[in-house]
């Protein structure tokens, strides 16, 4: 068997690969957008806990929640918010953990999350605090960021 290299195809080839690159990331954009607004619908809607969701956190403990809403607030927390005049909604007291969800696309892969510093203690859970995970998708979510990824992929061919 023999091949023989045609460099004017090879480098439409390249050509095309460099274009399905830039596909991939603007595809990533679009769902990092999509993930973002799914993630301020958790805090909005109390949580939204898919079934069967477990979470390893840093130290590699595993987190178990119930699926559906977070837990309620403490009692006390809610006092204390009251004395101060703000309201009792589950992780949004002034709404900087929730307005502080980012996304970014570095190498062809989507990154979401906060650099809140408390963040991960609302996420994963302390000995004080319960699991309260807001970076969650819902299994529809999920297979509609895989539909959109597919769809903005092809649609380039």
């Amino acid at each position: 068997m023999h091949f023989t290299a045609d460099p004017d195809n090879a480098l439409v080839m390249i050509d095309k690969l460099v274009e399905k690159t830039k596909s991939v990331t603007q595809a990533l954009h679009v769902i990092g957008r999509r993930a973002i607004s799914e993630v301020k619908k958790n805090f909005q809607e109390g949580g939204r806990v898919p079934d069967n969701w477990n979470d390893a956190n840093t130290s590699g403990a595993t987190t178990q929640v119930k699926a559906g809403k977070w837990e309620p607030l403490n009692p006390m927390t809610i006092l204390s918010r009251r004395k101060i005049g703000r309201g009792h909604s589950v992780l949004i007291d002034t709404g900087m953990l929730m307005n502080s969800i980012e996304y970014r696309v570095e190498n062809n892969v989507l990154y979401v999350g906060t650099r809140v510093p408390y963040g991960s203690y609302h996420q994963h859970g302390t000995r004080n605090v319960p699991a309260r995970p807001f970076l969650t998708w819902l299994p529809d979510t999920i297979e509609a960021f895989r539909t959109t990824f597919l769809r903005l992929l092809t649609e380039e061919i």
